[in-house]
């Protein structure tokens, strides 16, 4: 199976590269970082722009793993709006590409970080 996985490069998806390519999945990692491994293919991707997403994933891909977001606390904290038009964009993005290009799935997780250190209610 061929596998695009968008933020390889990050915690999260950099372990669900491990994990792919130990079952013998040939990845791809498309992220603003560089892997922390330098035995895969890796591909700049800023997918907040859909045209670039869509080009990027072209090339018959069986899964998109969507592992990327505007993901440190203290930037959304200080930018709640732009973070929110950032993810949101990207996943719509990402979702669009992926339709666009015949991809029949998408695997997206999100982050720790929707889990707000909320009050418990009384």
């Amino acid at each position: 199976m061929k596998i695009a996985v968008i933020g390889g490069s990050g915690f999260i998806g950099s372990h669900v590269v491990d994990k792919l390519l130990e079952k013998g999945y040939e990845v791809t990692n498309f992220d603003i970082m560089s892997p922390h491994r330098g035995d895969i293919s890796h591909i700049y991707i800023d997918i907040t722009d859909l045209s670039k997403t869509t080009v990027a994933l072209t090339g018959d891909y069986d899964a998109v793993y969507l592992l990327a977001a505007m993901a440190n606390v203290n930037d959304i904290y200080k930018n709640p709006v732009e973070a929110g038009e950032v993810n949101i964009m990207a996943v719509a993005n990402v979702l669009e590409a992926a339709r666009r290009n015949g991809i029949p799935r998408v695997i997206f997780s999100s982050t720790v970080w929707i889990y707000e250190m909320a009050k418990e209610r009384e």
